[in-house]
């Protein structure tokens, strides 16, 4: 332990997801940072999903919210932590060994920075990516391009406690986006973020195209329930635009022909073009008017 190092707590909401928070509580055990100077608040929420035996370190403590949605179960744990710095990731997510060190050797570094977004790595559970998780490794967790927007995802993401003091807690109606709106707000209060690419967690790549719609339509509506159509028009029109980043993870996947290439990056674009439609879709069904 260095001397000054502060206290910090990670929080991370579960729903009906033990075998994952298992692997996630595993890689927090492996943290360099002092364990003692750590706590954990898991938060289950779904309280009648009763925890199996798990082997907790001594500084995981599992909390139990019963409203819906993971800012909901975010707030208990805001509510209940004591850390100097506030860390976030979700049951499904693998942390670095040094992330929570390398995030607090910016907040020591820079007094002027209240928040740490992190590179949100995502990761194959075969051992070669499939279509449909090279797709998600492109598209999902954009975290630098999002901090340059004013905003960062939960998946990684540190900061503050007296930034939660200024701007409050998250939106708890919310099932998806609270996240962004929060940091939103915190942006306009004029409270710093900076991406660190050193401070790492993994996420597990979706490999069906039904769990790239679900996650669309969640976040669509989300989006909806709080802007309405201006976010659902942005989403869509961004999402029609050629995805220019898929060449990298085409060069990644080391295509050994120009032909391979192409063909990968035009299923990428018709993949992309279709989630936006289906969450143009979505956002029309929305706007109808309920029937009695």
């Amino acid at each position: 332990m260095i001397e000054n190092d502060p206290r910090v707590t990670v929080i991370i909401p579960t729903y009906h997801d033990w075998e994952r928070l298992t692997a996630c509580l595993d890689a927090l055990k492996l943290q360099t940072y002092d364990a003692h100077l750590v706590e954990i608040l898991v938060v289950n929420n779904d309280p009648c999903d009763v925890p199996p035996a798990l082997s907790l370190a001594e500084n995981v403590t599992i909390l139990a919210e019963s409203k819906p949605g993971s800012y909901a179960a975010r707030n208990l744990g805001l509510a209940k932590s004591t850390g100097e710095i506030i860390f976030f990731t979700d049951s499904d997510c693998k942390p670095a060994n040094d992330w929570i060190e390398n995030a607090v050797a910016v907040f020591k570094e820079k007094p002027d920075v209240e928040r740490v977004a992190g590179r949100v790595k995502v990761f194959s559970a075969h051992e070669n990516f499939k279509l449909i998780e090279l797709y998600d490794s492109v598209f999902a967790f954009q975290q630098c391009d999002y901090v340059k927007s004013g905003f960062a995802v939960t998946a990684n993401l540190a900061v503050r406690r007296r930034c939660f003091e200024n701007v409050g807690i998250f939106n708890a109606d919310l099932m998806s986006g609270g996240d962004v709106e929060w940091n939103l707000k915190a942006t306009e209060a004029g409270f710093l973020m900076r991406y660190c690419s050193n401070v790492v967690v993994q996420h597990p790549a979706r490999d069906t195209l039904n769990e790239l719609l679900v996650k669309a339509k969640r976040v669509a509506g989300g989006r909806y329930k709080k802007e309405r159509f201006q976010a659902i028009k942005w989403s869509f029109t961004r999402g029609i635009l050629p995805p220019t980043g898929a060449y990298k993870t085409i060069v990644q996947a080391r295509l050994n022909s120009t032909k391979s290439a192409i063909i990968l990056f035009l299923l990428f674009y018709m993949l992309k073009v279709y989630t936006s439609i289906n969450i143009w879709l979505l956002a029309l069904n929305l706007a109808q008017p309920s029937r009695k």
